[in-house]
């Protein structure tokens, strides 16, 4: 709501700042505006709502899909992926109307699922982040002209100082779609980083020392808080995760190897994950460790942060695995060892926070406020579902390939295997899946999850039932 109320704030002055518009072209601007907020409040409704609707689900049209049938979709399903069509034609209509509300339409829509349907008529590359490309060029657009208008108001106008404001807002919301979109898609980052040589790593974010010594009383009142610092330090190393993940495809295919600059960076990388490790690992611990006991908002609070940050780390080594026996021995001696223990807590960390959010009583779980399914679990209230199902499906796919390969999760550094106990390895695949389906009871999640539940099983299906657990009672 701050960021469409300052869309209109800077829209308002268009004139004013050399972007005149038509009738015609406000009225394309809201139209996309309105369609675009109708599609991503729709995400949250309940994917089904009745026994018939249970049987067109998206896990059952996953099946057809698998056997190359053509399956009947659910009526809130389908209602979904019309309103998507619909926000992406009201979008597209607005493709040459330079505005604010465009704009912070196209960073909606770039949040939203892509319905499996969408996905099925074309390939996956020619729907995915185009019109959030289109949404961060005309930012680029309007950016220059606001900066103008703010200077020509000089240095003590108050219009200007909320003006500057305003776009900082919207630079910020595109600056977090362009980062999240470079580390779960292909998506080469656009905007640039507003964080770039600047100290905000250095800043001690991390969660004070008494924190660990209070009750959790205590403790809960400042959870959010100390999350939302975190956060801004989390997407300071996100963006560089990001940018080298584009280095190494870019240079994947160069008989040289890798450059020193990339060499330099995966080395800065890797350091900055460490370094934050050590503030937010205890942070988190303590949080997981009396989850039950916490409000609402801090449990929202440390899902948001902890599943996203893992998330970060589990696709820098992906990027990196191709790569390491590129390296120079020693230097890939070195990250490999660094990396593989990130990842190896990462993934048990997304696999610990999903089961805390499974134990959770439904009564709990369920927020009247947020309007969500009644079994909506907490992972489903974060406002990109692809981040949530990125980070299970990175967390599944490294478990199953630590037991294929029986050796080290992204190269051969050790002589002796690195694999968890029978029964510990098939509980956290089992946990990390029952996670990913509990997204399905709403819309966006099932979308989503139905994308990564078909991938999944085709690649790692036996496996995956191999450690499929329930819990009839006959």
């Amino acid at each position: 709501m701050t960021i469409m109320g300052s869309a209109r704030f800077l829209d308002h002055f268009g004139d004013l700042y050399g972007n005149r518009l038509s009738q015609a072209s406000k009225q394309k601007s809201d139209k996309a505006l309105r369609a675009a907020l109708r599609l991503f409040a729709l995400q949250w409704l309940p994917s089904t709502g009745s026994e018939v609707d249970r049987w067109a689900s998206p896990s059952d049209a996953t099946v057809a899909r698998l056997h190359e049938k053509k399956a009947p979709r659910s009526s809130s399903c389908g209602f979904y992926a019309d309103a998507w069509n619909q926000a992406r034609m009201a979008i597209d209509e607005a493709r040459s109307v330079r505005s604010f509300r465009a704009v912070f339409a196209a960073f909606i829509f770039d949040g939203t699922a892509i319905p499996i349907s969408a996905r099925n008529d074309s390939s996956e590359t020619s729907i995915e982040h185009v019109i959030l490309v289109i949404g961060l060029q005309k930012l680029h657009e309007l950016d220059k002209l606001v900066q103008d208008y703010c200077t020509a108001l000089g240095p003590f106008s108050q219009y200007g100082a909320l003006a500057e404001a305003s776009l900082t807002l919207v630079r910020w919301s595109g600056y977090i779609r362009d980062t999240g979109a470079a580390l779960t898609s292909n998506h080469q980052c656009r905007l640039p980083d507003p964080l770039h040589g600047t100290n905000t790593f250095n800043r001690d974010n991390s969660a004070p020392s008494a924190f660990f010594s209070e009750s959790v009383g205590e403790c809960d009142r400042k959870i959010p808080e100390i999350c939302r610092m975190m956060a801004a330090e989390a997407f300071f190393i996100w963006r560089r995760i990001a940018d080298l993940k584009n280095d190494l495809q870019r240079s994947y295919k160069n008989p040289q190897g890798l450059g020193s600059e990339i060499l330099d960076s995966v080395n800065t990388v890797v350091n900055l994950i460490g370094t934050f490790n050590e503030k937010v690992r205890p942070f988190i611990e303590r949080c997981r460790g009396n989850f039950y006991d916490l409000s609402m908002p801090s449990r929202v609070s440390c899902v948001s942060l902890v599943v996203p940050w893992d998330m970060g780390v589990l696709v820098l080594a992906d990027s990196l695995r191709p790569h390491i026996k590129s390296m120079l021995n020693d230097c890939a001696q070195d990250f490999g060892q660094l990396i593989r223990q990130y990842q190896h807590g990462a993934a048990l960390s997304v696999a610990q926070t999903a089961r805390r959010v499974l134990d959770l009583p439904i009564e709990e779980a369920f927020n009247l406020q947020n309007g969500l399914a009644s079994e909506a679990p907490i992972t489903a209230y974060h406002v990109t579902p692809r981040i949530m199902t990125t980070s299970i499906e990175k967390a599944v796919v490294y478990f199953a390939r630590l037991q294929l390969s029986r050796g080290p999760g992204i190269g051969d550094f050790d002589s002796e295997p690195d694999c968890l106990p029978g029964d510990l390895w098939h509980d956290q695949i089992d946990c990390l899946m029952k996670g990913l389906l509990s997204l399905e009871v709403t819309i966006g999640g099932s979308q989503e999850a139905g994308q990564v539940l078909e991938s999944l099983l085709y690649e790692y299906g036996d496996i995956i039932s191999e450690c499929w657990s329930n819990d009839f009672d006959t």
